[in-house]
């Protein structure tokens, strides 16, 4: 099955949600920042968590979202039913009755053990197995019963400069993930892009991708046309937005 961009993303507010699991309600401006997804979309994506009982939200002064279960009693196949529906890469896996030659379908078999495989994953997965696995990729480490103990002597200073390069590492691998992630989504969108531009004997070429800003530089004959920056405004940058919505802005080179 593919993923969409619900898909996706409601994973990401749910992970976010689960790495601050206990520190009470979490601004949703603040996911977003994090996360560079547009504010709009995490409130559209808010509702089938909260419907679900996955999700407390609390709206005014002091508002924001948590999670109504701890992060390991929540599946991935719970949390992708909820957004996409049916897990199943075809139709015809879960409505058989509607084909009628699903019974004699030796390809049907195949997705059905794909449908089967991909469930096992995600029914094996909660959101707190993902927090350490991104802890890993951070390469955040809990203080080791030694540190502990040398916290509470004499030499707390230095683990508390331990504790301050730690969070700096975080902060910085967190940067460098989002900034990769969403390269590659912008990378992949104009891979969709790009057929419709060679064509008409044109091309666009990703240059940077930096807190929701996407340079671009048009190449070809659209680099030489008039209507370039039309081409650019109304065709390519709103394609984009749609595609990979933590998009901000797009600015030619």
């Amino acid at each position: 099955m593919r993923l969409s961009a619900k898909g996706r993303y409601g994973t990401m507010l749910l992970l976010d949600l689960a790495l601050h699991w206990g520190e009470g309600l979490v601004p949703l401006k603040d996911i977003a920042r994090r996360q560079e997804i547009s504010l709009l979309y995490l409130e559209h994506l808010v509702a089938p968590f909260v419907a679900g009982a996955i999700v407390k939200s609390v709206r005014g002064p002091g508002g924001g979202v948590s999670l109504l279960k701890r992060p390991e009693e929540i599946k991935l196949s719970e949390v992708i039913q909820l957004l996409e529906g049916p897990i199943a890469p075809v139709d015809c896996v879960n409505n058989p009755e509607a084909y009628p030659r699903s019974d004699f379908c030796a390809i049907r078999d195949i997705w059905n053990e794909v449908r089967k495989a991909t469930y096992q994953v995600l029914e094996s997965t909660t959101l707190q197995d993902l927090v350490e696995r991104q802890r890993q990729k951070w390469n955040l480490k809990q203080p080791k019963d030694g540190e502990k103990q040398w916290s509470n002597g004499k030499d707390a200073n230095s683990t508390a400069q331990l504790q301050n390069e730690r969070d700096s590492s975080r902060g910085k691998g967190q940067t460098i993930y989002r900034r990769r992630d969403m390269r590659e989504k912008v990378e992949a969108a104009l891979k969709r892009i790009r057929p419709a531009l060679q064509a008409d004997g044109g091309d666009v070429e990703l240059v940077d991708v930096n807190d929701g800003i996407v340079k671009l530089r048009l190449k070809g004959a659209c680099a030489g046309c008039p209507m370039g920056t039309m081409t650019l405004q109304y065709g390519i940058e709103q394609e984009l937005r749609e595609q990979v919505p933590e998009v901000k802005e797009v600015i030619p080179i």
